[in-house]
């Protein structure tokens, strides 16, 4: 059962990450070696949370293996439904340094 739990929840960070690759423009292909380097997993990981997202409706595959994945519709509103994978980057305020290199107290 474990298994299934971590499938599915890598798989719904491959909808995430092929998302934000994409720039959630429509049918662009990507591949999931690319997708397992971003994420940092194995791709033997990878091919089986590629299979569940697929099985989930969530991406489309072409090939056995898949070579190129590609989001769907459904795919498409799992990941404006869910908060997002990554955090955003805050951007630091700059604050003046005083002349010793030091940020003021």
């Amino acid at each position: 059962m474990a298994a299934t739990s971590y499938n599915e929840t890598l798989a719904r960070r491959l909808v995430a990450e092929v998302h934000h690759v994409t720039a959630d423009r429509p049918a662009p292909w990507v591949t999931p070696q690319q997708i397992a380097r971003r994420l940092k997993v194995h791709h033997g990981s990878l091919a089986a949370a590629v299979r569940v997202a697929v099985d989930s409706g969530w991406l489309i595959a072409e090939g056995s293996p898949p070579h190129s994945i590609s989001l769907t519709d459904a795919g498409r509103t799992l990941v404006k439904q869910c908060p997002p994978a990554r955090p955003k980057r805050v951007a630091l305020a700059k604050a003046p340094v005083s002349g010793r290199g030091k940020p003021p107290v």
